[in-house]
């Protein structure tokens, strides 16, 4: 079963949305670009085998790969290719974890979401936090039709947050994509904008 269509009749993204880098605002959260003060960060969380044992993307090895990471993210937004933000509590503005959208379907707008959050913080339900605010975002600034998300079948907290904010399990994608030669399988999860409930304030 696909709840997203594909060639949604006159769809388009909004592109105000790319004008200048959006920082985000939650209850306890910032959800801001990243920086090169974050590196230290983003290399901890991005080389620690708990963390990146379900992201289906390589461990980092060195600062100067967290570093490309950051720049490949500015480097996406700039081209309305997706957006990753940094997610930092308002307490310190220190680099928790990043969450965003990639895999930008313009043509039928749909944007896959994806997510990361160093082990301590786990539990607390911060990442619930910035998914709901990132979904708003999605549907209300960039006027997506859906979102995906593609989980690892094992990852049951990821699986347990999505349905929690209204995602459906679709379809079993059977080696969706490779990670260092090995084909890996994910979850689908789909929520189309008609299944979000989030009104929309478009300014």
């Amino acid at each position: 079963m696909r709840l997203l269509k594909n060639s949604f009749k006159n769809f388009y993204v909004n592109w105000a949305a790319f004008k200048s880098f959006p920082t985000l605002e939650t209850e306890r959260l910032i959800l801001r670009e990243a920086e090169l003060r974050d590196v230290p960060y983003i290399l901890s969380n991005h080389s620690n085998e708990r963390v990146m044992r379900y992201l289906g993307s390589k461990r980092l090895d060195s600062m100067t790969e967290a570093e490309n990471l950051i720049r490949d993210a500015k480097e996406t937004f700039k081209n309305k290719e997706g957006i990753r933000w940094a997610i930092t509590q308002k307490t310190d503005d220190i680099y928790m974890g990043s969450i965003g959208f990639w895999k930008l379907d313009k043509k039928n707008g749909i944007a896959e979401i994806g997510y990361e959050l160093a082990p301590d913080h786990w539990g607390r339900g911060y990442m619930t936090e910035a998914i709901e605010e990132v979904i708003r975002f999605g549907f209300d600034r960039m006027l997506l039709e859906g979102i995906e998300a593609n989980v690892d079948p094992k990852n049951e907290a990821s699986g347990k947050v999505l349905r929690k904010m209204g995602f459906i399990a679709t379809r079993y994608g059977k080696g969706n994509f490779s990670v260092a030669g090995k084909m890996m399988d994910t979850i689908v999860f789909e929520l189309p904008r008609e299944l979000a409930d989030y009104s929309l304030e478009i300014g």
